[in-house]
């Protein structure tokens, strides 16, 4: 359980007041904490993650004091077990993806489980290319399995997606929800993208006017949002607890995950409608 009670002045916010966060989150929740531009919400993560210091009030993890002003209590970032990623990534250019993954780990020793990180994102194959040689998509998943290679839990992530295409956005989404039900985190996603909102979140946190306003289960209705694409199975696999399905479409290759209800009824060279829906991606047989 997460409990945040805390104020800060910050200079770059729309409003006058101060921002004002009094949050309770779950373990192994995922949450989004949405606004505007300018409003606070990657000064609310890095005060989280122990880079900022609120002015006042508490923080509390599992029940461990993070943060307390009265009590003078501010844990520092390398006791506070999370991950967090950049807008900026933050990639070492220098490192390969294994190399950058062994460097934040807490035990190097831990193959298996780094190697888990690798297969569950498909980075396998890359694990000796540079940041440099990486797509942008690449980079995104590189950055998040660094984040991970600590085993935290929490993750922090600002604006993960914001730099990607839709497309591509949408399959990070969806490897983003894997990662997080497989490895029984608990995520903090800070967005301004209404894609972000849809889809399947325990709660989600608006910033306004200087406040935080939480919304759980039912009080969320976000607005649909939907998009389609046409394309050829290649080939269907187990991965983890669930199945991928390779689709080609136009000149690229989908990686979908999917259950495996669902994947029994694909086959390759199978025709598939490709729906991106609510920040879920559903599909269904064509002929």
């Amino acid at each position: 359980m997460i409990k945040i009670s805390i104020e800060k002045a910050i200079p770059t916010t729309l409003y006058s007041q101060p921002l004002r966060v009094n949050l309770e989150i779950g373990t192994g929740e995922f949450v989004v904490i949405y606004g505007k531009s300018g409003v606070g919400k990657t000064s609310l993560l890095r005060m989280i993650a122990g880079l900022l210091k609120p002015d006042q009030g508490v923080i509390e993890v599992n029940q461990q004091i993070w943060f307390n002003h009265l009590n003078k209590v501010n844990l520092p970032i390398q006791k506070r077990h999370l991950g967090f990623v950049f807008q900026e990534l933050a990639l070492f250019p220098n490192m390969t993806v294994m190399e950058n993954l062994l460097y934040a780990a807490n035990n190097p020793k831990d193959q298996s489980y780094l190697q888990r990180l690798l297969n569950i994102t498909d980075m396998q194959s890359l694990r000796s290319r540079k940041p440099a040689t990486l797509s942008g998509g690449q980079q995104q998943r590189l950055a998040i399995i660094r984040a991970l290679a600590r085993k935290p839990t929490i993750l922090l992530l600002d604006e993960p997606f914001s730099s990607l295409d839709y497309q591509l956005a949408q399959q990070l989404r969806a490897e983003l929800k894997i990662l997080h039900k497989e490895l029984k985190f608990t995520t903090l996603l800070v967005s301004h993208d209404p894609n972000d909102i849809n889809g399947q979140i325990d709660q989600l946190v608006e910033l306004k006017h200087g406040n935080a306003h939480q919304l759980r289960g039912t009080a969320l209705h976000p607005t649909q949002n939907k998009s389609s694409l046409i394309g050829k199975i290649l080939r269907v696999y187990p991965f983890e607890s669930a199945f991928i399905i390779e689709i080609a479409v136009n000149q690229e290759i989908l990686k979908v995950p999917t259950d495996p209800k669902t994947a029994q009824g694909c086959h390759p060279n199978q025709m598939v409608q490709i729906t991106f829906i609510d920040g879920q991606i559903l599909l269904s047989q064509l002929g």
